[in-house]
Order: structure tokens, then C-alpha cells, then sequence
């Protein structure tokens, strides 16, 4: 299935709906999370979705990721989640972070495209 350098992906758990920056550069995918409570092996945390709609979920972390950037070095947790795009699901790790200053509060990785998906970014903003 050929998707766009944009889509809409669906968190199945929270039942909301991202415009996602689809990156086959990023190995797995990442979500902007808000209020993230890390506990001893689990996680809460608050997504928002474009329109507004909130929602706390609870989830086990499956492991951290540790990502480098220009400013150091940053754990952050992964949790497992069931995404859907253009009618594939799929359970993926996902990175939790706060992504408010990113254009696009999700970035789904290879993780998720793998087997399934050929990107065109020619397509661009798949959401439309």
C-alpha cells in the first residue's frame, strides 16, 4: 500500500486520531505524550489530539529508548500500542515525549511501515 509523507493514524487505545509525519528514516515510531508519570514499570500519561480530545492511558513500559540529539542525550519510555493506518493495525513500541514543538504530535517509523506500506512522499499530505 503506497501512503503519503502525512497520514491519518489512529491510537487504537485511546481511540484518537493523529496527522503523522511518516519517517522511514526513524527505525520506530514516536508520540507526543503530555504529563508523563513514569512509575516503578509503568506509565500515565495524557494524549491530546489535534481537535482538542484528551485522554489519560496507563501502560506497562516495554523498555526505554535512548535517543542522542544536539542537546545530549534523553531517555524516554516505550510503551506498546496498537496503530492503525489506511486499515493496517499493527502493535509497535512507541517512544513517549513531549513533541508540542513539533509540527506533527506523531512520527510513525519503520517499525510500523515495515511489510505493508511504500512511501511516496510525492503524495504528500496524505491526510487531506
Amino acid at each position: 500500500m503506497v501512503v503519503g509523507a502525512v497520514e491519518p493514524v489512529r491510537i487504537v487505545e485511546a481511540d484518537l486520531v493523529f496527522r503523522a509525519r511518516i519517517d522511514t528514516g526513524a527505525g520506530s515510531s514516536s508520540l507526543d505524550a503530555r504529563e508523563i508519570v513514569v512509575e516503578e514499570h509503568r506509565v500515565h500519561f495524557v494524549l491530546e489530539d489535534e481537535a482538542g480530545q484528551r485522554r489519560m492511558l496507563y501502560a506497562p513500559i516495554a523498555d526505554h529508548a535512548l535517543v542522542r540529539g544536539a542537546l545530549g542525550s534523553d531517555q524516554r519510555p516505550r510503551i506498546a500500542l496498537q496503530l492503525e493506518m489506511a486499515g493496517v493495525r499493527k502493535r509497535v513500541l512507541v517512544s513517549l515525549r513531549d513533541r508540542s514543538r513539533m509540527q506533527y504530535k506523531m512520527l510513525v517509523g519503520r517499525d510500523f511501515l515495515d511489510g505493508d506500506f511504500v512511501v511516496d512522499v510525492a503524495r504528500g499530505d496524505g491526510a487531506e
